[in-house]
């Protein structure tokens, strides 16, 4: 959250969607859609401040090997794209549906 909220503050606009609940109080402002209509807009008057924490004990990225920050970086590209795969076929008829809206 604290990336979008950077990126949002330093270029004026971007966009999230979401079906978490607890995301919409970074934002400053909340559309809601239901059935493809916008049902509510609305400004948040005082947006959550996201901070970028590691957990505790955690100083860097884990990796293996020799410990460069290339080897970590590349530790952190394989496990996001096996997150996103594993999401892709728990979530079979979401992404699909994600897919013929796109």
């Amino acid at each position: 959250m604290a990336i979008f909220q950077r990126l949002n503050r330093s270029r004026g606009h971007g966009d999230l969607v979401t079906h978490e609940l607890n995301v919409p109080a970074y934002a400053s402002r909340v559309i809601h859609f239901r059935d493809g209509r916008i049902v509510k807009d609305e400004r948040v008057a005082s947006p959550r401040d996201a901070v970028r924490k590691w957990p505790p004990g955690l100083t860097r990225v884990p990796g293996r090997g020799s410990g460069s920050p290339r080897r970590s970086l590349d530790d952190v590209c394989l496990a996001s794209i096996r997150i996103a795969l594993r999401a892709l076929r728990v979530n079979k008829l979401r992404s699909a549906l994600t897919m013929l809206a796109s």
